[in-house]
């Protein structure tokens, strides 16, 4: 036999042995060896940027279920679509089970992960329209890991890289992009399972949102969209037994507020594949930002508001109220909701001053559309009682450990 066998190869051309090294004979794409021999003519021949994307079928299980056969199938039809969405230039190989490694080169320097993202979510669509297998139609979704690569990558650290990225698409529930220069810094054990957040409820005690306090040691934009997860997925449930729309609020910490449009753009395109990612209603993601945001520069801020519009996201007017708040402020008609101050709320049923002011301020929000929400530190009765009597129906806090 293994003579035979040997005659048999010695009879193949060049050509037929590297398909055999080189193509994985069920999807007649390269297979993993092609790609890592490939890597290092690849980087000197880099122009520009490029990104290494783990693309992977959620749930393949239940294909192979219904039968090894109908499975296979499923990955030949996967493979040639996906080969057909890519640009000639572009590199696709089957890893392994159905697992497949995307290549996406000539990519600029400047602004490669908005154009690797933007490939990206094309895939996320255009690979979930339904397959024609053995007759019948079947649908997929698949999750991306993606990381740069640069001329210093190898292909083991860009495995690890991708990898972890897509894992993380994967506890999101899968259909999703993740990308490893986003991915939330490591944190410790008790900022991963403990961080402060407070409820939003309306006059009957019905929940109707929650916002989150970020921790001190929270930095960046990434490790924001990590606590946002748990936050949603802590209150889930609110999105299926809710009658009122429920809302996720942050409290935007003025170190990362966007000063200038480039950045602003890319904080709405990920705000914007969030709310995509998780199919959540419009205007479900609010974003408190303090008055002080209020003195960038006229075009920063007119870019942020139309952005934030378009985006569906809502905005809130945090803080509001205390010493340093202007009146002004609130005329400014972008704000859907505003925020009381903790500081003015708590003195409601002692100081008449205080009182007046939460009125003027109730009847003004009104007057304009908005919804004024009351923060106080107790949740007591009279004072809930006393905001609700001068027409203030929502009230926050005070914050607890989840």
């Amino acid at each position: 036999m293994i003579e035979v066998r040997q005659s048999q190869l010695q009879s193949l051309s060049q050509h037929e042995i590297e398909r055999l090294v080189y193509v994985d004979p069920l999807s007649q794409l390269p297979n993993r060896r092609y790609v890592e021999e490939s890597l290092p003519n690849l980087l000197q021949k880099l122009d520009g940027t490029a990104l290494f994307c783990f693309v992977d079928i959620d749930r393949f299980k239940q294909a192979n279920q219904i039968s090894y056969a109908f499975g296979d199938s499923l990955l030949s039809a996967f493979s040639q679509r996906l080969a057909s969405l890519l640009r000639a230039h572009d590199l696709v190989c089957r890893f392994g089970g159905d697992e497949f490694i995307v290549i996406l080169s000539d990519l600029s320097a400047a602004d490669a992960s908005m154009q690797g993202q933007a490939i990206c979510e094309r895939l996320l669509a255009r690979m979930q329209e339904p397959y024609r297998i053995d007759g019948r139609l079947y649908s997929v979704t698949i999750s991306i890991g993606s990381c740069l690569i640069d001329t210093q990558s190898t292909f083991e650290g860009l495995i690890k890289s991708a990898d972890d990225a897509l894992r993380a698409a994967k506890r999101s529930g899968g259909n999703a992009l993740r990308m490893a220069d986003a991915l939330p810094p490591e944190v410790t054990s008790a900022q991963a399972t403990s961080f402060a957040a407070a409820m939003q409820i309306d006059s009957h005690q019905s929940g109707v949102g929650a916002e989150i306090l970020l921790p001190a040691a929270c930095m960046d934009l990434a490790q924001w969209f990590h606590y946002l997860e748990r936050l949603r997925l802590h209150h889930a449930a609110s999105f299926v037994s809710g009658h009122t729309p429920f809302r996720l609020a942050i409290d935007v910490p003025q170190r990362l507020i966007m000063q200038d449009m480039a950045l602003i753009q890319s904080f709405t395109q990920m705000l914007q594949a969030y709310v995509v990612n998780h199919a959540l209603p419009a205007q479900t993601i609010c974003l408190e930002i303090d008055e002080s945001f209020l003195q960038s520069s006229p075009m920063v801020l007119d870019h942020f508001y139309r952005a934030m519009s378009e985006a569906e996201i809502m905005l809130c007017l945090d803080h509001y109220g205390r010493p340093q708040s202007r009146f002004g402020s609130q005329c400014e008609p972008f704000f859907s909701l505003v925020k009381l101050s903790v500081h003015l709320c708590d003195r409601i049923c002692d100081d008449a001053r205080a009182r007046s002011q939460i009125e003027g301020i109730v009847t003004m929000t009104k007057t304009m559309g908005q919804i004024p929400i009351a923060q106080n530190s107790t949740h007591d009765a009279a004072t809930q009682l006393a905001l609700a009597e001068l027409g203030c129906e929502y009230f926050q806090g005070p914050y607890k450990s989840l």
